[in-house]
């Protein structure tokens, strides 16, 4: 499987500076890199959520420095990569709590989360 980055692929979000001060921050599903980039330009936000892409296991931990930053993540059970947490769904919630949220959905596709 792979991923066309098309209009992301040179897109890099700069924040007007009237946004730094957001205490509410939602990381939409981008590059785990440019999470982290938008994530930089808040200062001292109250709550994080993202909707977590996993674009590759061998990514440079860019997924696991997003979602170890975050109260709530939102993870797909069909992105690549996401199989190879664990099977068990409980276990890959548990396993991507420990890295840091306090929440966690596993949205499995059609099924729903």
């Amino acid at each position: 499987m792979a991923t066309e980055l098309n209009v992301f692929e040179h897109f890099r979000p700069q924040l007007p500076a009237r946004l730094s001060k957001e205490r509410y921050v939602f990381l939409a599903n981008i590059d785990p890199e440019l999470q982290l980039s938008v994530l930089e330009q808040i200062d001292h936000p109250k709550y994080i959520a993202c909707d977590t892409i996993i674009m590759d296991q061998e990514q440079a931990g860019g997924p696991a420095q997003v979602i170890e930053r975050v109260d709530f993540s939102v993870l797909n059970d069909r992105r690549p990569g996401s199989s190879a947490i664990r099977p068990a769904w409980s276990g890959r919630g548990r396993i991507l709590q420990s890295w840091g949220p306090k929440c966690v959905l596993i949205k499995k596709g059609e099924h729903g989360a």
